[in-house]
């Protein structure tokens, strides 16, 4: 094959031949620009935008820790409370919130949980109520029915069960 080649380059004329290596020369640099330089110098910018990206994270996070730490001192602390203690938790609670008015029973199902009923209960009170039970005693929502009211928006009828 050498042979061939050496054959093949010494038919072509002495134009023929510069026309021949100039443009191997420029595939070859084309090559090597594509295949190797232009990855090589993108993975080169890629990784240096990545690292000033993960510096940036790592600054704004020791910021956010510090805030934490400060927000932490103030938190609420939870109140763990017992079984026995659910029912008469969620009565205070209720009255305390306002949302009596729209109780419409509430019953110890077993020793673990408390069923709690409302009619026409603002669905935004609800909610907010629930929340605040879960941040200041670590009250679940077991299980909850909500139905919204056809004639009012906003107001909806709901059992809620709750469990420690």
């Amino acid at each position: 094959m050498k042979e061939s080649m050496k054959s093949w380059w010494k038919s072509l004329n002495q134009r023929e031949q510069l026309f021949v290596g100039g443009g191997s020369i420029t595939a070859i640099v084309v090559l090597f620009y594509l295949f190797i330089w232009s990855p090589f110098t993108t993975h080169l910018a890629n990784t240096e935008h990545y690292v000033a990206y993960q510096q940036n994270l790592v600054s704004w996070m020791k910021q956010a820790s510090q805030k934490l730490q400060i927000l932490g001192g103030s938190a609420t602390k939870v109140q763990k409370i017992s079984n026995s203690e659910l029912l008469s938790t969620l009565d205070t609670t209720i009255k305390k919130q306002q949302l009596a008015s729209f109780m419409n029973g509430m019953q110890q199902s077993d020793n673990n949980t408390v069923l709690v009923k409302f009619k026409k209960v603002p669905f935004d009170y609800l909610i907010a109520w629930i929340d605040s039970l879960w941040k200041q005693y670590e009250i679940k929502v077991q299980r909850i029915n909500i139905t919204p009211n056809i004639q009012k928006n906003g107001l909806v009828a709901a059992n809620v069960y709750f469990t420690l």
